[in-house]
């Protein structure tokens, strides 16, 4: 029973450090987007090798990312999680109506 407890702390483990990574990357595009760093013929790729190999950024996004989480883990269920949870999903249903208003008004 212990094995199979400890391979679920280590599947959540091995999924928080990956996802972790990718929240942080999203968090530096969002806030490369909100500065006006995007223009119309950006080369995306380009910008995505720059940031993924760059030795410091994708570690301070990720320490950013880190620290937003586990600020809120510490603040406990109802004034941390239930808190986020009540502004984060709202933004997250007018994001994706917004991107479908725009995907409907594409040419």
């Amino acid at each position: 029973m212990v094995v199979s407890g400890m391979i679920f702390v280590i599947t959540g483990f091995v999924i928080l450090s990956f996802y972790s990574v990718v929240a942080g990357w999203a968090m530096s595009y969002f806030f490369k987007t909100v500065c006006g760093l995007f223009a119309v013929n950006t080369d995306f790729t380009g910008v995505f090798v720059n940031h993924i190999e760059s030795p410091i950024a994708p570690l301070i996004w990720h320490l950013i990312f880190m620290i937003i989480t586990v600020g809120i883990i510490c603040c406990g269920v109802v004034k941390g999680i239930e808190r986020s949870v009540k502004v984060m999903m709202p933004l997250l249903s007018v994001l994706l109506i917004v991107l479908v208003v725009r995907a409907l008004t594409l040419p």
